[in-house]
């Protein structure tokens, strides 16, 4: 085998940066969640310290060079790329202490940075059509890291240290390894000669991968569709992306210009259209800017790996060290919104990364030959991604719909519980402990705060969609901060009808609201009110506005229940009007118990309020550091 890939040292320039690519895009949400929950959320880091922090990580791809030079380049090469490959796997591992998942992926991705530079560096001295390998395997490794994410429910395998998710990575690091033990030798002759500018790109490109293009959770968010139609669509236009890569490679020069400006109108309208909830534009905005910015990451590569007549040699250290750092800034930049109060909309963002993008896709688009010679073979590696559509379409015929409901005997078991975005008090994503807390509550509806589908910072996972497979449960979603975070509602009975309303929220870091439902229990209707106030504990004015909302919705209707994380002790003013306008809480009087936080219990600030003629026959919660919260239950009789 050995020999095999030595006799094609194409392969091995396709391969080895595919599955780079493949481990260290699942490094960036496991090292952003760490950042939030772990030092941000556990140790109580400041955003100046974090910043600081992972400043410094991606800093140190500037060592690219300096350490190609102290070890020679194949050295480096086997250094970065194993690197990336070891620490990956022990990122999954299940340690007792997850802050060693968060080093481990920090040093991952600092490897990484390395890896892109000394890869790039020595593929420009091989031979243009290296460059175009690395192109073609970047894009390959982005497919293949996306096809196990819709697998696995868009729950991420370094999230799962269960013996299958870790067998699949210990088989592609197994491989990675193996390949770095094949020579690859330098071509003879002078290296790539054209500047490295274009290069900058890289940050920009993994941030509207990550964000937005590759991220199967948000697409469903925005479509409505299920996660594994949306990831069909997500796959697909890698796919076509990966086709179109190898064909930017080979188009003649005359031709790559009226590309580049095609392709760029293309992502900018991407970025800019707004959907305005309509599925079918959600999913055409989506395979048009993936399609687009992966043929304008080939114009740039195709640019870097051409030669001019005058022209010398330049490593790509600074425009590579720069791009990690503008990728950083994008990435603290986007999700400062829900921290502080900035002068922009985080998709603004989006905006600006493609328009790196296009910039530097222009400049590079103005002189440059072709990489490869894109013969009928060259159609093998599309084909291969399309094997990988399978996944996903694995994931359309198991899909689960809920059962029949329970037959209704006049009680019913609710739940209401703050999920801390998926993450214990150790500050890992644990989606399982999640789940089967709910699921041995025996609650046959559930009110659900802090639900992420698809936030970089909290692992791009899909909970709503993720949960409401593992419980085989109806569910429904309200988004408050924005289209892919806020509250949702799962039950063993249909839900009939949902309106998401918004809460008093303005100036706001985090926006609020309520998600009302209708559900069918037995032929009666339950109505619903699923809610989460805002946070600040000295801004107990803004909840009184909220809960005065609440009130409001209520207005004396029957068979009402509001629930969720009020954020408010039981004697604020904001508590003592949910009482005052009739309602009863389920732990009335029972002023010991408490539901925050979980690891060190001192207030009670969540709460199952009902409408005057429903009966309670017992509430409690229960105990658990699945999350920072304490679910409440509520059995309740309907009169």
């Amino acid at each position: 085998m050995k020999k095999f890939f030595q006799e094609k040292p194409g392969a091995v320039e396709f391969l080895l940066p595919a599955l780079v690519f493949t481990l260290a895009i699942s490094l960036f949400p496991l090292f952003g969640s760490g950042m939030t929950w772990i030092l941000g959320d556990r140790f109580g880091q400041g955003a100046g310290v974090l910043g600081l922090i992972a400043l410094t990580v991606f800093s140190l791809s500037f060592l690219a060079k300096p350490l190609r030079r102290f070890i020679c380049s194949y050295k480096a090469i086997i250094f970065s790329a194993g690197g990336v490959g070891i620490l990956s796997l022990l990122a999954q591992i299940g340690f007792s202490e997850p802050l060693l998942n968060f080093v481990c992926s920090a040093l991952g991705l600092s490897l990484f940075g390395i890896f892109l530079c000394v890869y790039l560096d020595s593929a420009r001295v091989r031979g243009p059509s290296a460059v175009g390998h690395f192109g073609a395997g970047a894009v390959f490794g982005l497919l293949l890291n996306t096809a196990l994410s819709a697998g696995f429910g868009t729950y991420d395998l370094l999230n799962q240290p269960s013996f299958f998710p870790l067998l699949i990575s210990a088989v592609i690091v197994g491989f990675l390894l193996f390949l770095l033990t094949v020579h690859m030798p330098l071509a003879e002759g002078p290296a790539a000669s054209n500047d490295g500018l274009g290069w900058l790109a890289i940050g920009p490109f993994l941030f509207l991968e990550l964000v937005v293009f590759g991220n199967i959770a948000r697409l469903s968010a925005l479509s409505g569709f299920s996660s594994p139609i949306a990831s069909m669509f997500v796959l697909g236009a890698l796919s076509l992306g990966l086709v179109g890569i190898l064909w930017v490679f080979s188009l003649s020069e005359r031709h790559i210009r009226l590309l580049t400006l095609i392709s760029s109108l293309c992502l900018i309208l991407s970025l800019t259209g707004i959907s305005d909830g309509v599925a079918f534009v959600s999913l055409i905005q989506q395979v048009l800017g993936q399609l687009a910015v992966v043929l304008l990451f080939g114009v740039i590569l195709r640019y870097i790996g051409g030669r001019k007549a005058d022209g010398h040699s330049e490593s790509l250290n600074l425009p590579n060290g720069l791009g990690m750092l503008v990728f950083v800034i994008l990435l603290l930049g986007y999700y400062a919104v829900y921290q502080v109060a900035v002068p922009y909309d985080n998709t603004v963002l989006e905006l600006v990364a493609g328009l790196i993008v296009v910039g530097l896709a222009l400049y590079s688009g103005r002189e440059s030959l072709p990489l490869l010679d894109f013969k009928s073979d060259r159609f093998i590696l599309p084909a291969m991604s399309v094997l990988l559509l399978t996944l996903p379409l694995l994931g359309l015929l198991t899909y689960k719909t809920p059962p029949s409901p329970p037959q209704f005997e006049g009680s019913l078991r609710i739940m209401t519980y703050n999920l801390h975005n998926g993450f214990n008090t150790q500050g890992k994503l644990d989606m399982e402990a999640l789940a089967r807390v709910i699921e041995d509550s025996g609650a046959d509806v559930v009110a659900l705060q802090e639900i992420s589908r698809g936030w970089v910072i909290s692992g791009r996972v899909d909970m709503l969609e993720w949960l409401s497979q593992r419980l085989n449960m109806y569910s429904a979603f309200g988004a408050t901060a924005d289209e892919y975070w806020g509250n949702a509602i799962l039950s063993k009975y249909p839900i009939l009808d949902t309106h998401n309303v918004s809460l008093e929220s303005e100036g706001l870091p985090i926006k609020r609201g309520y998600l009302n439902a209708v559900l069918d229990v037995g032929g009666r209707y339950l109505y619903l009110a699923a809610t989460h106030l805002h946070h600040v504990p000295e801004e107990g004015d803004v909840r009184l506005i909220q809960a005065g909302e609440l009130a409001d919705f209520w207005d004396n209707a029957p068979a009402t229940i509001i629930l969720g994380d009020f954020n408010a002790e039981p004697d604020s003013e904001e508590i003592d009007l949910l009482r005052q306008a009739g309602l009863s809480d389920s732990l009335e009087g029972q002023t010991s118990v408490l539901t925050y936080h979980s690891a060190d219990l001192y207030q009670r600030i969540d709460y199952i309020w009902a409408s005057p003629e429903i009966e309670y026959i017992d509430s409690y919660t229960i105990v658990s550091l699945a999350s920072d919260h304490l679910a409440i239950i509520a059995d309740i009789r309907l009169s």
